[in-house]
């Protein structure tokens, strides 16, 4: 009778390997623990932020490991946002997505630093423009690109990343935890009004002037601006207490709009931001300007409607 149930217990064993075998993954690390093989969508990446650790061309075999000396990494804002650095550079790009992982990456601006070492910076950049197919766990990031026009220096390949940690190991430091980041994490905030010593210009035509605003919890963070028909982004940076907000790396296209001297209003204030706070339950944020004038500055913005 011993024997009958050992032979059970041991075809069950079997049985359930054989089953894992089945359905393509091993379910152990080396360390004993369960893997996370969960395919993730693009919405279960939005707030992550992830850091490229490898790149791999001719179908695996050529495979280049990223220093840790270079910092190249991506965020996911929104389903159809990211931001990221690439070494002392920041950028911001349109991400549209589709059936079978595949992904593009567009509209990609960056501010344009001279940095001290920038390695794999063309390659990067290359690897997300070129950007077809994607895969990710809770462990890893996978992003493979395929050139649109054939190049003889570049070739397809996959941009490998592990999920982002700081100088002290820590993988969620990036995320907002401020009270006073909560409010504009991700919101479009419109152009509403300047005021200027207690006179309010309500702006009736200011609908194509907004800031997207992602802080990411260390005090800094990206910002996507337009002002018109032109399009950018800029650094963004807060003080210690988080009540003052600075731009800083502020890049734009430069197309010629019919409203310039708006546009040159818009941007300037940008330029001079300070103190700003919130109301309307955050959908306005208001900031003050940092020039030192005779009387009071500043812009009201809403979220965008």
């Amino acid at each position: 009778m011993k024997r009958i149930l050992f032979l059970f217990a041991f075809l069950l064993i079997g049985l359930s390997i054989q089953s894992c075998r089945e359905m393509g993954s091993d379910p152990w690390d080396k360390d004993g623990n369960p893997k996370d093989t969960t395919n993730l969508s693009v919405a279960k990446l939005v707030g992550t932020k992830w850091r490229l650790v490898s790149i791999e061309r001719n179908k695996g075999l050529d495979r280049i490991t990223i220093p840790s000396s270079e910092s190249y990494t991506l965020q996911f804002n929104s389903t159809a946002n990211a931001s990221g650095e690439i070494n002392c550079n920041s950028f911001g790009a349109d991400i549209k997505t589709g059936a079978n992982g595949y992904i593009n990456f567009s509209n990609i601006i960056s501010t344009l630093a001279a940095c001290f070492i920038d390695t794999y910076a063309n390659d990067y950049y290359y690897g997300l423009t070129n950007a077809n197919l994607f895969s990710a766990t809770a462990n890893e990031l996978r992003i493979s690109y395929i050139p649109t026009l054939p190049s003889i220096n570049m070739s397809s390949g996959t941009l490998v990343f592990a999920p982002y940690k700081d100088q002290n190991g820590d993988g969620d430091s990036e995320k907002v935890e401020d009270l006073r980041l909560k409010p504009m994490q991700g919101k479009t905030y419109t152009l509403y009004s300047f005021v200027n010593a207690g006179i309010e210009e309500v702006l009736t035509n200011a609908m194509n002037y907004k800031i997207e605003f992602f802080p990411n919890g260390a005090g800094k963070g990206v910002a996507n601006i337009q002002a018109d028909c032109n399009k950018g982004n800029a650094d963004l940076m807060f003080s210690k207490n988080f009540d003052e907000m600075h731009l800083s790396n502020i890049v734009l296209t430069e197309i010629d709009c019919q409203t310039k001297p708006a546009v040159y209003q818009f941007v300037d204030f940008l330029r001079n931001t300070a103190y700003f706070e919130y109301s309307d339950n955050g959908n306005t944020l208001t900031i003050w300007s940092s020039l030192t004038t005779f009387a009071e500055s500043k812009m009201v913005l809403k979220v965008a409607q």
